[in-house]
C-alpha cells in the first residue's frame, strides 16, 4: 500500500511537472522575456530616481541602509527615531514615501506591459514561478534569449 501510494505521488508530481513545462509555448516565453526586459530597464530608472531623491534629501547612504537593515531585522522604527538626528529621520521618511510612490509606478508599469500582451498578473506570476522551479523552462528561456 505504501509503495503504491509513493509511486502514485512520484508519478503525479512528474506528470504535473511535465504539464507545466509543456503548458507554455515559445511565444509565451518570448513575451515573458520582453516584459522582463522592459521591467528591468524600468527598475534601473526607478533605482536611479530613488538614489537621487535620497541624495537630494541629504540622507547619507550609510544611515539609510542602517535604518532599513535594522527595521528589516525586526527593530521597532519608532524606537530607532531617537537614535538619529531629526533631519536624518525626516529625510528618511520623505525618501521612503517617494520610494513607495515609485513602487506603485512600477506596479502600474507592469500592469500596462501585461495589458499590452493580453496577460493578467496571475498568469505572469505563475509563469515566473514555473520558470524558477523547472530547469527545462529555464533552458528554453536561455535558448530563446540568444
Amino acid at each position: 500500500m505504501k509503495k503504491t501510494l509513493l509511486l502514485f505521488l512520484v508519478f503525479s508530481t512528474f506528470n504535473l511537472w511535465a504539464q507545466s513545462n509543456d503548458a507554455y509555448t515559445d511565444e509565451d516565453l518570448k513575451k515573458y522575456i520582453e516584459v522582463n526586459t522592459a521591467l528591468q530597464h524600468y527598475r534601473m530608472e526607478v533605482k536611479l530616481k530613488a538614489d537621487s531623491m535620497r541624495t537630494a534629501q541629504g540622507l547619507d547612504e550609510q544611515d539609510f541602509l542602517e535604518i532599513i537593515g535594522r527595521v528589516r531585522e525586526g527593530e521597532n522604527y519608532d524606537s530607532l527615531k531617537s537614535e538619529y538626528p531629526k533631519t536624518t529621520i525626516s529625510a528618511f521618511e520623505r525618501t521612503m514615501s517617494y520610494r513607495q510612490f515609485l513602487r506603485q509606478g512600477m506596479q502600474n508599469f507592469l500592469a500596462t506591459e501585461l495589458d499590452r500582451i493580453d496577460w493578467d498578473l496571475d498568469y505572469y506570476q505563475h509563469l515566473a514561478l514555473s520558470i524558477e522551479a523547472i530547469p527545462e523552462l529555464q533552458q528554453r528561456i536561455i535558448a530563446l534569449s540568444k
